[in-house]
């Protein structure tokens, strides 16, 4: 329960996670609906609900039951929620496979009922690619951009190595670089291989689902 200090406007925040078993995951539907009726105040609801709304929401694997996704829509009516929508990359969630093999799923999202969207009208969702996770990060702000300058821990990720132009990318930016015999030219060439693995990561592994 949270109170705005500035006019004492009081809401609901609930940070959700659907139960990752599909036949459990009722149990996670019939959690919301005894959370639904604890309350009847403003409310926001955001997380990894394991679940979509449609199938405009999946790329790749096979088709969603429809009951699944019918079972989720009926809680979200339910309980009065409005989606928020989303500015970036529609999907919050891939395998990290390739080729036919990968799935991508708009597993996250921030919800909200009518009376907190009329309090807080200029809010908006970012979906914000993290190097580190199969998941986007859900930034929710009424600001007019994200803030994305914080700096987040590199990973090498093992799945890389499949690839041939991982190779490539690794050796273009390691070449690219100056005085690789010193502990300073390593570190600099590290860097260098970091900043390139991050950005072919970005806009070529996780984009390239098509």
């Amino acid at each position: 329960m949270i109170t705005e200090a500035s006019n004492g406007f009081l809401w609901r925040f609930t940070g959700f996670y659907g139960h990752p078993k599909t036949h459990l995951r009722e149990e996670s539907w019939k959690l919301l609906s005894l959370l639904n009726s604890q309350f009847n105040i403003p409310w926001f609801c955001c997380g990894d609900f394991n679940e979509i709304l449609s199938m405009n929401e999946k790329a790749g694997g096979v088709l969603r039951s429809q009951c699944q996704m019918d079972s989720f829509r009926q809680v979200v009516n339910l309980c009065g929620y409005k989606d928020l929508g989303y500015c970036g990359p529609d999907f919050t969630w891939c395998n990290m496979k390739e080729g036919c093999d990968r799935i991508l799923l708009r597993l996250d999202r921030a919800l909200a009922t009518s009376n907190w969207l009329g309090h807080f009208k200029e809010v908006k969702v970012y979906h914000l690619v993290d190097t580190t996770s199969d998941h986007c990060i859900l930034l929710t702000t009424n600001s007019s951009s994200p803030d994305c300058k914080r700096k987040r821990r590199f990973h090498f990720e093992a799945m890389w190595v499949k690839r041939k132009d991982c190779r490539e990318i690794i050796q273009e930016a390691w070449n690219s670089g100056t005085f690789a015999a010193t502990p300073e030219g390593v570190a600099s060439n590290l860097q260098r291989c970091e900043v390139a693995l991050t950005n072919w990561n970005q806009n070529v592994i996780y984009y390239n689902y098509g």
